[in-house]
């Protein structure tokens, strides 16, 4: 047992980690809160990595996480497979860098879908060459034979009652809160995916979301909320 944390906790985590699991019971960041508990409470990295039967590098990552800019936290996954979010490895990489540049190389990871060796090319040079991190990313896609780009939308969650609720459910709840406004506004035909954090959220397509709603930015993000709003019982 590890201190600071709950059994049920410890056991979650242990059920959402490792490379077979394939039904994760936790988000990656809800890991990362659980040992962060831990370790503030006493318990070393090493036994942390002992109970949770990963390595110590693992745990690094694991709380590297947690050094990232809130904005994009929640889009942290554990694979790759989910074009709405980021993997875990893939957003380790990112905390390495400036907490200024985490945002826009996160979304260029959306945006590009970046696979892990990329981001970690993007890294290096960004960190060796101390170039702005667009410049940095045209030499890494100018290694692509095809270049295929989605439709990146990014929002804020505009009530502070919503963003309480939001802070007070799991990452599973809010991802399928926001499956269901996505379903409300465009059919089930995954036109769009996405990812809810407690302050803000992304929406990724292969189409021009406003173009085929035929709304503004603020209209699009409006209409969100009022959705989240609505299916969260709070309105």
């Amino acid at each position: 047992m590890i201190s600071g944390v709950s059994h049920q906790q410890v056991r979650d985590a242990i059920l959402s980690v490792g490379t077979h699991r394939k039904k994760r019971t936790l988000s990656p960041l809800e890991v990362a809160t659980i040992i962060r508990a831990a370790i503030e409470s006493g318990s070393s990295r090493g036994h942390c990595a002992k109970t949770l039967q990963i390595g110590k590098s693992q745990v690094s990552n694991f709380l590297n996480l947690l050094k990232l800019s809130p904005s994009v936290q929640h889009l942290a996954d554990w694979g790759g497979t989910n074009r709405s979010t980021v993997s875990f490895s893939s957003m380790a990489e990112v905390a390495k860098l400036r907490e200024t540049d985490h945002e826009e190389a996160i979304q260029s990871v959306l945006k590009f879908r970046l696979n892990w060796n990329e981001v970690r090319q993007l890294v290096q040079i960004v960190e060796r060459s101390q170039k702005p991190l667009s410049e940095c990313l045209n030499n890494v896609l100018a290694l692509r034979k095809e270049l295929h780009v989605q439709h990146l939308f990014v929002g804020v969650i505009l009530s502070m009652q919503l963003q309480e609720y939001l802070s007070e459910i799991s990452q599973y709840e809010r991802k399928s809160l926001l499956k269901r406004a996505l379903n409300s506004l465009f059919g089930i035909a995954e036109t769009a995916e996405g990812s809810l954090g407690c302050h803000n959220f992304t929406i990724v397509s292969d189409h021009n979301l406003l173009d085929l709603l035929g709304i503004e930015a603020d209209g699009l993000e409006s209409e969100i909320n009022r959705l989240l709003l609505s299916y969260s019982k709070l309105e």
